[in-house]
């Protein structure tokens, strides 16, 4: 059952997108009326998220409030200043109080002001090697 937009397929109550975000194929379910009002719609809202992603600033929630793929995004939307404390109270107990001073303070002085409002899942191995460049530590 196709129709004559790329990405966008008939499905028995809508229409089915159909779009790659971070490298994994993704397929959203629309239920808008099978018209050609409907097809066009279908195929503009596949325009806009392939925009959004192209900009960055793609979010499922924003154009599929019910997707399971949205609500799995959330679950993994933390921080890396998250990540960071959550890594140091779990190394706790294997550290040497005077080791925990350092590294609490080295994540609190240097890796939280660059990394800390970036979500962990966005953060790559460009920025961490930009990161050490220009940072001038010993």
């Amino acid at each position: 059952m196709g129709t004559k937009f790329r990405g966008v397929s008939k499905r028995s109550n809508g229409y089915q997108l159909s779009f790659q975000f971070k490298g994994k194929r993704c397929r959203e379910m629309l239920e808008l009326p099978q018209t050609s009002k409907g097809e066009r719609e279908a195929n503009d809202i596949l325009c806009a998220v392939r925009l959004a992603i192209t900009r960055r600033t793609f979010e499922f929630n924003n154009y599929f409030p019910n997707s399971k793929k949205g609500r799995e995004q959330n679950k993994n939307a933390t921080t890396v200043e998250f990540e960071l404390n959550e890594w140091m109270r779990l190394s706790e107990k294997s550290l040497a109080f005077s080791t925990q001073l350092d590294y609490r303070s080295r994540i609190r002085k240097h890796l939280i002001p660059v990394f800390g409002k970036l979500l962990f899942s966005e953060l790559t191995r460009n920025h961490i090697y930009n990161f050490i460049n220009e940072a001038n530590l010993s």
